[in-house]
């Protein structure tokens, strides 16, 4: 929070105060000193009055790793593509150009539920010590948020490759989908055709957010499809002290999705399995 007090305060909320850095010169500046931190932000709400009283929406802004907001700056550009489309009556790019504004504005929207989710679980776990699990009854809102996440995420993916296959290799009107984009595509010698088809493979991450919306869509909530339904709270370094982070494993070590099926299921009685199950979902 940035009160132009010559202070910026890292804060759960306006109540819980962790502590505070010296506001850079140049508001640009701030991103890198959060980083430099240890703080990876993922975006930025510009407070202003009519939003507080809740007759307009945040104005909120998804940050992109890299630096920029990547989602606004795209979005602006698909918007001029589809005016232009429609003073050419091209009805086909101002439809992907439609539809692409529109899922970068969604899944930004996503990214601020997902951090409100988490912000709230983190609220609420008062006594989260790190190295403990815990769990409390705002996980299902985390839960929630991430299937309408990667709901979003991949018909934007779907529309990515509709894009590449009706306006980069000029084909028909035959792909919808990342599958039938790799079953058509997987012979084409066009860079963006053999560029999209190696990241639908195994270890690709196409394939593997794939997965990941497969098992998120098919098992809800997301976390019911493990043995485990718990957040982990870590420990991080932050300038002289240290803050407690929220981790909700979704993921196995190496990035892959981790399975449920018939082998998940765990005897409780049995105290060595059960601490070994523990120990593979903390890592």
């Amino acid at each position: 929070m940035d009160a132009r007090d010559g202070k910026v305060h890292l804060q759960l909320a306006h109540n819980r105060q962790l502590g505070h850095l010296a506001a850079p010169e140049k508001y640009g500046e701030l991103y890198k000193s959060l980083i430099s931190l240890g703080l990876t932000p993922v975006g930025v709400e510009f407070v202003y009055g009519t939003a507080n009283g809740g007759l307009a929406p945040p104005d909120w802004e998804c940050a992109a790793p890299q630096g920029g907001f990547m989602a606004l700056s795209e979005g602006l550009a698909w918007d001029n593509i589809r005016t232009a489309a429609l003073s050419d009556g091209n009805r086909l790019v101002a439809d992907i150009a439609s539809r692409s504004k529109t899922y970068l504005q969604l899944l930004s929207i996503r990214i601020l539920q997902l951090s409100d989710a988490y912000n709230q679980t983190i609220r609420a776990a008062r006594d989260a010590r790190p190295g403990h699990f815990f769990s409390n009854r705002f996980l299902p809102f985390i839960d929630a948020a991430l299937h309408a996440f990667v709901a979003d995420a991949a018909c934007f993916r779907d529309v990515i490759v509709e894009t590449v296959w009706r306006l980069v290799l000029k084909e028909d009107a035959s792909v919808t989908t990342l599958a039938t984009f790799l079953r058509k595509a997987k012979t084409n010698p066009h860079p963006c055709a053999t560029a999209i088809v190696a990241m639908g493979q195994p270890g690709g991450w196409l394939k593997t957010f794939s997965d990941l919306r497969n098992e998120v869509t098919h098992v809800a909530p997301v976390g019911r499809s493990q043995t485990f339904h718990m957040c982990y709270a870590r420990a991080m370094p932050c300038g002289d002290g240290q803050i407690t982070l929220l981790h909700y494993p979704l993921l196995a070590e190496d990035g892959s999705v981790r399975r449920s099926g018939e082998d998940e299921f765990l005897d409780f009685k049995d105290e060595a399995k059960v601490k070994s199950r523990i120990e593979e979902y903390r890592a």
